[in-house]
């Protein structure tokens, strides 16, 4: 393994260690605050495989990163007006400014792919994330090294593209926190304000295994997405979901969760034929 891309894994999980400790601190204290779950450990054996699935994920960063940086590359290669267009546009808004709209952007796209993870041949995929029994800060890391690709390559590719590498980094680390704050077992409504902003309440229900909340609540930012396009869903009692999870048979192995979609593929198959 060449040093540089060695020194590239080390610092990468330098980086992942201190965002763990950092937003971890803030969120384990919310959770004891305000649990969601009263009796709710803030460690089990589930926390220990989302806390591998991070690391990989991590680790496997410059791999998968290569493949929107090069379609960037080319697009901007063939047709170079874009990066003159994008900066008549957003080349005089504030830093900040475009390090929101970049959120609002990516929340926007994000929903309609993470509304088509839900499809009857994507969902083997996303129903690894959907396996956590409990749902707490540490729930947002548990993806699938492919659901991972697909989410990273098309938020990289849309805000590079619109916006450049600078705000791309900054919105990511936005959207990983509040990702990791959503997740979280913390009692937190917004009350009206819930019809904008997604809160723990709104995606806990995205988790639960009641029929009536299931393909809900796909937004991760602004919940007003899921309002317009019709799959918001938010009980007016401010209850949570009692149970959630993947009701399907999910194993509890890293290895096994990777290759469960696999094997799913091929049962969908057998069964198509």
């Amino acid at each position: 393994m060449p040093d540089n891309l060695m020194q590239q894994l080390i610092g990468l999980s330098l980086v992942n260690v201190m965002e763990l400790l950092a937003f971890g601190t803030v969120l384990l204290l919310l959770q004891w605050w305000l649990p969601a779950r009263d009796g709710q450990r803030a460690w089990d054996r589930s926390s220990a495989l989302d806390l591998v699935y991070s690391f990989i994920l991590t680790l496997s960063t410059p791999f998968f990163i290569i493949v929107p940086v090069t379609l960037v590359g080319w697009f901007v290669e063939a047709i170079p007006a874009v990066v003159q267009v994008r900066d008549s546009i957003v080349g005089d808004m504030p830093f900040y400014v475009q390090v929101v709209l970049a959120i609002v952007v990516v929340d926007v796209v994000g929903y309609w792919r993470h509304r088509m993870m839900h499809l009857r041949w994507l969902w083997p995929l996303h129903a690894i994330h959907h396996s956590s029994r409990r749902l707490d800060w540490l729930s947002t890391e548990r993806f699938h090294i492919l659901n991972h690709v697909i989410t990273a390559t098309i938020n990289i590719v849309v805000v590079q593209l619109l916006f450049g590498q600078a705000v791309t980094a900054y919105s990511s680390i936005a959207r990983r926190f509040y990702n990791l704050f959503i997740h979280a077992n913390i009692r937190l409504d917004y009350g009206p304000l819930g019809y904008l902003l997604v809160s723990p309440r709104f995606h806990h229900w995205h988790h639960a295994v009641d029929a009536q909340a299931r393909d809900k609540n796909f937004s991760t930012f602004f919940s007003l997405t899921d309002l317009v396009f019709g799959t918001f869903h938010l009980p007016r009692d401010k209850s949570y979901p009692q149970a959630v999870g993947e009701p399907e048979h999910m194993p509890e192995r890293f290895g096994a969760q990777f290759l469960y979609p696999f094997r799913a593929w091929g049962w969908l198959r057998t069964r198509a034929d």
